[in-house]
């Protein structure tokens, strides 16, 4: 049965069309992964023994534990959960939060050795930090939809290609800082409202998620300047499709809001790991002097997917072509030569065989 958020998606599209589209590619190998939907986990109860744990029970290294630390002061919380919006759905019309297995495996046990907590309060943190920050980007487009049905013209997918996909990882990037302020807002409550849950840690919570995000990227770790602000900044953004263009009030007050009972029906699924995409997260090669990094999941499909990261620089390599492009402004900054390409390639092709390379 279609639920109310589904209707009222439905009944969007028939109205405005032109602002909906499709994703032609997930952003992850389908080809060694499953999506399931995710089956939340309780707070608290007394069956955590039986509870199985959904991210894995396997040995970890800590070698593992620190590979995540590093994607995550590059990427965030794209490192660990994506949120796919209703206005561009994959081409099997799925659209929410994905977790992504074997990065959440990881948080779990960071956050089990961390705080020195069970492995099912590890699975439970785990669940409340990720979705408490995805959610955020769920109200964002559904606060969108309200507006271009206003003003009646696209508002969402302008502002994710041209503002969002510019400012990422910079200072610019306010609906990151405010999804990080929704997920510190969340470990606040957990710690207010949970007092029986995981009592030997409940009370360094807040204070370690806090830690988690001001480790992220910039954006990321700006969920410290004032509200009000990055409201209007996002506003802006949306409406005006510029990174610094801010929406007066009253209108900013809204910016991000929506009911609380449709936050509850956005759909949550797990990119389950396989067999076969057990293979780490991060590959470093050392080619031509240079460190460069390539993440399985990055979500940046710029300049090529998968793309390498210079360790020194945080330029960006074209695994297809071998051109090098600044990270922030895009612009090219020359090229790698032949040897080294094929290097990096050949390294990639031996640790991730089913990774399809750019031609």
């Amino acid at each position: 049965m279609m639920n109310q958020l589904a209707k009222l998606i439905d009944s969007a599209k028939n109205q405005l069309p032109q602002a909906f589209s499709v994703t032609q590619r997930s952003p992850w190998p389908e080809e060694v992964n499953e999506v399931v939907g995710y089956k939340f986990l309780p707070l608290p109860g007394d069956m955590y023994r039986e509870i199985p744990s959904p991210f894995g029970d396997e040995p970890l290294k800590t070698e593992e534990v620190q590979e995540l630390e590093t994607e995550l002061r590059e990427e965030g919380f794209e490192t660990l959960a994506l949120y796919l919006s209703f206005h561009q759905r994959l081409l099997n019309g799925q659209w929410g939060i994905f977790l992504l297995g074997e990065p959440m495996w990881r948080l779990r046990e960071k956050i089990r050795r961390d705080l020195n907590t069970s492995l099912i309060e590890a699975d439970i943190l785990s669940q409340e930090l990720v979705l408490s920050h995805e959610i955020y980007h769920f109200r964002v487009d559904l606060y969108t939809l309200h507006q271009e049905l206003l003003l009646r013209k696209p508002l969402y997918i302008p502002y994710v290609n041209n503002v969002y996909q510019a400012v990422w990882c910079t200072s610019n990037c306010y609906e990151e800082s405010l999804a990080n302020c929704s997920a510190l807002d969340a470990a606040r409550g957990l710690v207010r409202r949970r007092a029986g849950f995981a009592g030997n840690i409940t009370g360094n919570w807040y204070p370690y998620v806090k830690g988690f995000c001001v480790a992220q990227p910039p954006g990321y770790r700006d969920f410290c300047w004032p509200r009000p602000a990055l409201k209007k900044g996002l506003g802006g953004q949306i409406y005006f499709t510029q990174p610094k263009e801010v929406l007066d009030e009253p209108q900013a007050q809204w910016v991000g809001l929506c009911p609380t009972h449709l936050c509850k029906e956005c759909p949550v699924y797990l990119v389950r790991r396989t067999s076969a995409s057990h293979n780490g997260l991060q590959l470093i090669v050392k080619a031509s002097g240079d460190v460069w990094v390539i993440h399985r999941y990055d979500p940046d499909p710029f300049p090529s997917r998968p793309h390498a990261h210079n360790r020194q620089t945080g330029e960006k390599l074209d695994l297809g072509t071998g051109d090098i492009f600044d990270p922030r402004t895009r612009s090219y900054k020359g090229r790698l030569n032949d040897s080294a390409l094929r290097q990096i390639r050949d390294e990639l092709s031996k640790k991730w065989p089913d990774v399809v390379l750019p031609s």
